[in-house]
């Protein structure tokens, strides 16, 4: 590898890891400062179990500054970006099935009005 390319490597990896520090630190503060609202959010979500709220409110702040952390640390932060990886593509499903839900529930509705 060229030193060119070893230096953009440098500052994309630094770049990235500022900007999930920032993603996942103001996020999970932001969560535990109001975890109240934030349990109620998870409460008016159709697809998630309610027997997991109270856990899943908690847990997700926790994993989301432990990221963070281990994101300052240079022998974790390859784990830390891989966990936040999957944490992501996490978020992105919950995303998509929450979206098919609710079209599938809108088009189930529509299909009850006829």
């Amino acid at each position: 590898m060229t030193r060119s390319n070893y230096k953009f490597k440098q500052v994309v990896e630094t770049l990235v890891t500022i900007l999930l520090i920032s993603l996942f630190g103001y996020t999970g503060f932001s969560k535990i400062a109001s975890v109240d609202l934030f349990i109620v959010q998870l409460k008016q979500s159709p697809i998630i179990p309610a027997p997991l709220i109270p856990f899943m409110a908690y847990s997700i702040p926790a994993l989301e500054i432990v990221i963070c952390f281990l994101m300052l640390l240079d022998g974790f932060k390859t784990l830390a970006f891989n966990i936040s990886l999957h944490l992501l593509i996490l978020f992105t499903s919950y995303l998509i099935v929450l979206v098919l839900f609710l079209i599938a529930v809108k088009s189930h509705v529509h299909v009850e009005e006829l």
